[in-house]
């Protein structure tokens, strides 16, 4: 591990910590089965659900992402949690009081640290709950 890693990764978790910048995000855990037919039945949410810190993605972009790859679709929004935070591709995210699917998920990586976990979230429609 690199230390300039290490650092950068104090100042993205210290941006998620502070007041004036960080967001309150709630990560509801789903579960996928497998359907009777060989295909997927609708996910269902599990009681278990973690509030955590993030920050929109914006913040830091310019420092940290000086390729774009494409745009995001209309409604989208990337957003950045600490690196230890677990999440998954079926999981929900509760964000500005809104209901989000996780669309991905990607490692933030500088000079081998995690710094943090970059998330495109897309809205979920009322009927697709």
């Amino acid at each position: 591990m690199g230390t300039l890693g290490t650092n950068i990764q104090t100042t993205v978790n210290n941006l998620i910590d502070n007041d004036n910048f960080k967001s309150s995000a709630t990560i509801k855990s789903r579960t996928v089965t497998g359907g009777s037919y060989g295909g997927y039945e609708a996910g269902s949410a599990s009681s278990s659900s973690t509030a955590v810190n993030c920050i929109p993605f914006s913040y830091i972009q310019d420092d940290v992402d000086p390729q774009r790859f494409g745009d995001m679709s209309e409604g989208e929004v990337r957003i950045i949690f600490k690196g230890e935070t677990t999440i998954d591709i079926d999981d929900h995210v509760t964000y500005l009081s809104k209901d989000w699917f996780v669309r991905s998920i990607e490692p933030l990586v500088f000079n081998d640290v995690e710094v943090g976990i970059v998330v495109l979230l897309s809205p979920v429609s009322p009927t697709s709950i």
